[in-house]
């Protein structure tokens, strides 16, 4: 993590790129792994192996429209059952299944849904309601976080799948990263004019900010057109030797507070973003030059059309 004599100060992230560039032997190597991973899991080797390193997640969370969560807990019901009778050819079933929202934010132009998973240093989930499946989460050897149902004493049960472990080697800077199966469309291109453009805030986003010391706050707004902002789909996650920090966003005309809010705060709407960053001693959000900030264009030697 990089640390600043002023706090006060958000370095642009785009002006962190040319060390990443360094690192494209690196990404090479990781490609080429990552391929091998994805064929491995269509033929489940590796799958239901999992990593010894230590659980890195302190917690996970999953935000989007609570009517959309609350579908989607029915959908994935149903879904794990045909995976489970073998209707479906899939190597996890979805976590989905479990989780409602686990708190509602309404503003005057919509609804957030936050699904919060919180986890000890051995993987145990925390989040209250869930202790009769006493799921442990793991890493899998293809990089998959899954939920083990009742814990290691049943791995003949097919794992839950929620998100995928993302690092690029020698790089501190929006690695590792914690990403869902949507992510890849997003940083296919960060012209808005390319009919693959997807923009707005992802996975990449967070682990940069989340590991730079010199941002109070993780800002998940996904800047569109000069005058429309929102808070998109997304996921997030915090580790054990990360710095707690508030998770704030601009939905259409207001700032609220969703996670981790300062001095105890309750999430909700900021009323005025200038008196809260002034309050707390952070400086005001600053909309990027672009979004996404790390599309694969980066690393055009890794991702080739």
């Amino acid at each position: 993590m990089r640390s600043s004599d002023s706090a006060m100060s958000v370095t642009p992230l785009s002006s962190m790129i040319m060390p990443i560039r360094s690192l494209i032997p690196l990404l090479a190597i990781v490609a080429s792994v990552a391929n091998g991973a994805a064929r491995a899991a269509d033929g489940h080797s590796g799958a239901y192996e999992f990593s010894s390193r230590p659980w890195p997640l302190r917690y996970f969370l999953y935000i989007q429209d609570p009517d959309v969560i609350r579908a989607m807990n029915i959908k994935t019901a149903e879904w794990n059952v045909r995976v489970e009778k073998g209707l479906e050819n899939h190597v996890y079933r979805d976590y989905e299944e479990f989780f409602p929202p686990e708190r509602t934010i309404e503003t005057p132009d919509g609804k957030l849904g936050i699904v919060l998973m919180t986890f000890s240093k051995t993987g145990v989930l925390l989040t209250p309601g869930f202790n009769r499946f006493n799921f442990t989460a793991v890493v899998s050897n293809i990089g998959n976080l899954v939920l083990l149902k009742n814990g290691f004493n049943d791995k003949n049960n097919k794992p839950y799948n929620f998100a995928n472990w993302w690092e690029l080697p020698g790089s501190h800077i929006m690695s590792p990263a914690v990403c869902d199966g949507t992510e890849g469309y997003r940083y296919k291109t960060d012209n808005p004019k390319d009919t693959n453009y997807v923009g707005g805030f992802g996975c990449r986003e967070w682990s940069a900010q989340l590991q730079d010391d010199d941002r109070p706050y993780i800002d998940v707004t996904s800047y569109w057109e000069a005058d429309f902002v929102i808070i998109d789909r997304l996921v997030g996650w915090s580790g054990f030797d990360s710095k707690p920090k508030p998770v704030i966003g601009k939905y259409v005309k207001n700032w609220v507070c969703l996670h981790e809010c300062p001095n105890g705060e309750e999430p909700g709407i900021i009323s005025n973003i200038e008196e809260w960053t002034k309050k707390h001693g952070f400086p005001m959000p600053v909309r990027p030059k672009r979004q996404p900030e790390f599309p694969d264009s980066m690393f055009k030697d890794i991702y080739e059309e």
